[in-house]
């Protein structure tokens, strides 16, 4: 028997989760450790690309809820009623379960004409067929802002605000998910050795 030989018979063979090193007839096989992933890269695959989306989403209906709270305040402040005229209406369906109503209003404010046309529910739709006049409210220092509902900034107001605390819990309770995950994850990577 070679010394070669002898050697590769009682030579150990070493193996980590990062490096392999071996021997073959007295010579060391060296095999290069992968590139460490990031703590951000895990936190992203469980789950934290969805979270943040979900935080994204609710910084901006708690953008909305400011507007339209600033809308609500200004047409208690400076809101003026009109008659209008319903000019136009119509049903947009972006797909098979989603119907959108739209009706367009025409009023007159100091000899200027404006039309406007607003996104209403299907049963202030069916109530107000083309050619009726209602009253609506319009902004006295800028009449194309207008309101169909009395206090209908208020409600939209309070609809933003419930979306975005719903958006923001469940984006909190998914972060924190995928933070722990990603821990986890990251320590094992820079524990290497296993039993």
């Amino acid at each position: 028997m070679s010394r070669f030989k002898a050697f590769e018979n009682t030579a150990p063979n070493l193996k980590t989760d990062w490096m392999q090193i071996g021997f073959k007839k007295g010579t060391v096989l060296k095999m290069t450790p992968p590139k460490h992933r990031s703590w951000f890269s895990y936190f992203l695959e469980n789950y934290g690309g969805p979270a943040l989306f979900c935080a994204a989403l609710s910084l901006f209906f708690i953008g909305q809820s400011f507007q339209s709270d600033w809308l609500a305040r200004s047409f208690n402040e400076r809101g003026v009623e009109v008659t209008a005229e319903i000019v136009d209406r119509d049903i947009r369906s972006p797909d098979d379960d989603t119907d959108f109503y739209y009706v367009t209003f025409r009023y007159t404010v100091s000899g200027v004409t404006y039309e406007e046309t607003r996104v209403v529910g299907s049963g202030y739709y069916e109530d107000h067929p083309k050619g009726v006049s209602t009253q609506i409210m319009y902004l006295q220092n800028d009449p194309s802002t207008i309101q169909v509902h009395k206090n209908e900034k208020q409600s939209e107001t309070k609809a933003n605000w419930f979306v975005a605390g719903l958006l923001g819990v469940i984006s909190v309770i998914v972060s924190l998910y995928a933070a722990v995950r990603a821990s986890i994850l990251i320590k094992s990577q820079l524990s290497p050795f296993k039993d």
